[in-house]
């Protein structure tokens, strides 16, 4: 009978304490489901690492960041107006090409995929 208890009383605390964290589980705050833009850039060299520029409807910088080697991206943001432009950067600190500026408006808890293009400059004429 003793053994019967004891086995019981483990397989118990056992059932008790698996369960115990989905009871207690609350559910997460909507102000802190991040909001954000991921996508890719799409351009003339494929797969390269692309340069970001994040500025806020004010024209401040946000961020400046580089791409994944497929031109994939992520980024949480907090809910506003953005314009996010790709570029190539030169081996200089200015950008040598500027892709398509695209304006995202975000919401609260919103994330939105977007396409940065870059297209080919312009080829010289030779003479």
């Amino acid at each position: 009978m003793k053994h019967g208890i004891r086995k019981f009383t483990i397989c118990a605390a056992l059932v008790i304490g698996c369960l115990w964290p989905v009871a207690t589980q609350t559910q997460a705050d909507p102000e802190s489901t991040p909001s954000g833009i991921g996508g890719r850039v799409q351009g003339f060299i494929q797969s390269h690492y692309w340069n970001v520029l994040v500025t806020s409807s004010a024209g401040n910088v946000v961020a400046d960041f580089l791409t994944a080697a497929d031109g994939s991206f992520q980024l949480n943001l907090q809910p506003g107006t953005y314009v996010l432009k790709a570029y190539i950067r030169d081996v200089g600190p200015y950008p040598i090409r500027w892709g398509t500026p695209v304006e995202v408006t975000l919401a609260q808890n919103d994330f939105v995929t977007v396409s940065l293009i870059i297209t080919a400059p312009p080829l010289s004429r030779l003479v």
